[in-house]
């Protein structure tokens, strides 16, 4: 699946515990344990993060970087009204 990169936040490291704090909210999986003070890649859909973590990062050409991305966990949001922040349409 290819995802744009505005559909990433690149940002949210794992807390310990195995927490994410996300636009004033907190979430817990158990599979985020094993990647505590990590950084991890999350696709907000508005009802559920998706959570990635890099799979690869590999150089082909000069200016030519592709990455690949491996899911973690899926979460269900608190609240599903808001996307990425924004209020959802």
């Amino acid at each position: 699946m290819k995802v744009l990169r505005d559909e990433f936040y690149f940002e949210p490291r794992v807390a310990v515990g195995g927490r994410i704090h996300w636009y004033g909210e907190t979430y817990y999986a158990d599979e985020l344990m094993n990647y505590q003070e990590e950084t991890v890649y999350i696709r907000d859909s508005g009802a559920q993060l998706f959570v990635y973590i890099m799979d690869s990062d590999d150089f082909h050409r000069e200016g030519n970087a592709k990455a690949e991305f491996l899911l973690i966990c899926r979460i269900r949001k608190i609240n599903n009204n808001w996307r990425y922040g924004r209020k959802n349409e």
